[in-house]
């Protein structure tokens, strides 16, 4: 260049790590069914159904996540226990019993609470919902390998239930 200053930019590059999808797959199912609650409570309105369609959604989401959990501890058997997004997520046969029987507790909770909301009144599907979300983040600590997923899989856990 003649008279003028070269400027170079040095490009660093992004790395973003390793994600096995089916690690996180019970997560996403059972947070996809509570997402997908409110979604039908929004376009149902106060039409009657909303209600069974909510424990609807929560019976798929309770069942896909199952699914996930049964792939992975056949994979875990096989394979041995493996890690994903750089640790953060270990999934081991401990973490695959805990998640299980997470998937229980909320299947027999809901199963229970049906009654109850009939009872009282209150069968609003936001209870089905935030129960679901609640789950989730039971389900994501039974698998978390480091402490900032330790924190936020608490959080997904707490928040729904100080609103319930």
């Amino acid at each position: 260049m003649s008279g003028g200053v070269e400027v170079i930019l040095a490009v660093t590059q992004v790395v973003t790590p390793k994600i096995d999808w089916l690690a996180v797959a019970p997560e996403i199912a059972l947070g996809g069914a509570g997402v997908l609650i409110v979604l039908a409570k929004a376009l149902m309105r106060r039409r009657p159904g909303v209600f069974p369609v909510s424990l609807a959604l929560a019976v798929v989401g309770l069942m896909a996540s199952g699914a996930f959990i049964g792939k992975q501890w056949v994979d875990v058997r096989h394979g041995g226990a493996f890690t994903t997004i750089r640790g953060m997520v270990v999934i081991d046969g401990f973490g695959v019993f805990l998640g299980m029987v997470v998937l229980i507790a909320a299947a027999l909770a809901l199963l229970l609470s049906i009654r109850y909301l009939q009872r009282e009144g209150l069968d609003g599907p936001e209870y089905v919902a935030l129960m679901m979300l609640s789950a989730t983040g039971m389900l994501a600590m039974t698998t978390a390998g480091d402490l900032v997923v330790v924190f936020l899989s608490l959080e997904i856990l707490s928040i729904p239930l100080y609103v319930l």
